[in-house]
Formats: C-alpha cells, structure tokens, sequence
C-alpha cells in the first residue's frame, strides 16, 4: 500500500511477555524495529512490561494488569511519544513527552506516574527509514497518517494537519492540494540520522495538507525544532517559534 491511515485509537492490544534483558525477544529481532519496555520504578526497577511495535492507547488495558499512571522509567528503542491523556490526547490538553534512542534509558520526570497511553512515531520495523506522520492535534496528539511512500491523495485524511515528525534522511514535500498542487513546502528531517519534529501548527507552516511526496520540491524549506538522540523533551518545554526557513 501506498500509505498508511493509522486511525485507530484503540490500537493493538496485544500482551507481549516482558522480558528485561531482551525487548526484541517478543518480536522478530529486526535491528531498528521500535520497541519501549516500561517500568514501575526508577532506573529500570519494579515490574516491567514490553511494547513491541505496539500502540497502547490505555494503560489500564493494554496488559493484564493495569498500569495506567504508575509508569516511572522506561527502556527506548525508536522514537516514543508519551500521553498524560488515553487515546493519544484526541480529547484532552494534557501533557506530551517524546524520545528517540536505540536501548536508551531514563527516568520520567513531568511524566512520572502521570503515563495513560503511548505510541511509537515513524515506521514499525525500522525506525530509521523514510517516512512522514501527519497529526490532527499539535504535539503528536489524536488522529494520525502514516506516509512512506508519494501519495497524491490522502484517502481518509479528514482533518487539519497540526504537527508532523520525519524520520530517515529524506526530506518530503506537503502540499495543500491533491496532485502535488497549490501552496507546498519541505520538512526536513534533523541531521545525523535524528527524527525532524515539526511538533506545533506553527512550526509547520502548512495545515491543510492533501499529498504528500518525498523529496524537496519547492523554495520553502523548514527545520525541525532541536531533538536530540537519548533526550526526553516535554510539550512544556517547547514553545511555539517562527518558522525556521533554510536558505
């Protein structure tokens, strides 16, 4: 398939065994698959739970048992985005935090105890490769699409497109038409191989969004807000900027 309308709010709920020495024990041990293990205490301790190329849209369902608000440190492998809210935020103003790294560990601070849903940004089996996700709420929150290859359409693409994350080395180019046509412009991913998070409308410059295609092909051309590899960063630190414009 050309494209991916990820949806779904229920998402898999699938219970994977935990395995603390292993997350990719569950799955098929691809290299850069997206995996996040969860843990009840600080630095790595108490019970623990693993998501293999899984979204969790409730923590009080997801597992056998409930987990919902007790979620203290976490084992990252790709690029997280964590919810204050169930359902991915779709219907709330609550806080979101996002990571990327490969085996990264770390302690939640703002979220700490505070985890209701989560879910994985770019593609499953490898987090490294080219794609866009375009978000209906600012901050990676609500409704998504998955894109990874040109579309001219969106099928099924219904809202406005808030915030977006680019992940692989390739640039893609939005436009507000259907066909490649109307205002367009490029979102960059981060050098060195780290995802561009375009995390806020503002940060986008274009909201209303019908194809998509890889590659820069127009003058306008827009930098992700700084994201660096093994660092937590929180929707209440990040402010909402002019847009960056590269020459």
């Amino acid at each position: 398939a050309s494209g991916n309308p990820r949806l779904s709010l229920s998402g898999p709920r699938k219970l994977v065994p935990p395995n603390p020495d292993n997350p990719y024990a569950a799955g098929d041990n691809q290299t850069n698959a997206q995996a996040a293990q969860l843990f009840t205490g600080k630095k790595l301790s108490g019970v623990n739970f693993v998501l293999y190329g899984q979204y969790c849209p409730d923590l009080s369902q997801c597992f056998e048992v409930s987990i919902d608000n007790a979620i203290s440190s976490a084992r990252i492998f790709g690029v997280w985005a964590f919810y204050a809210g169930y359902g991915y935020g779709v219907n709330d103003d609550l806080e979101v935090s996002w990571v990327w790294g490969k085996d990264y560990h770390y302690d939640f601070s703002e979220l700490n105890d505070m985890v209701s849903s989560l879910r994985f940004i770019g593609p499953e089996n490898d987090f490294l490769a080219d794609s866009i996700t375009l978000y209906s709420q600012e901050y990676f929150k609500a409704w998504e699409y998955f894109v990874a290859t040109d579309m001219q359409r969106l099928p099924d693409w219904e809202y406005f497109a808030n915030s977006a994350a680019v992940t692989g080395a390739s640039p893609w180019t939005i436009y507000e038409f259907d066909f490649f046509q109307g205002k367009s412009l490029c979102l960059f991913p981060a050098p060195d191989g780290n995802p561009g998070l375009f995390p806020t409308k503002q940060t986008m410059g274009l909201s209303v969004i019908m194809s998509v295609r890889k590659g820069c092909y127009s003058n306008v051309r827009l930098s992700p807000i700084q994201l660096r590899k093994n660092q937590i960063t929180s929707s209440r630190n990040v402010t909402k900027r002019s847009l960056d414009v590269q020459q």
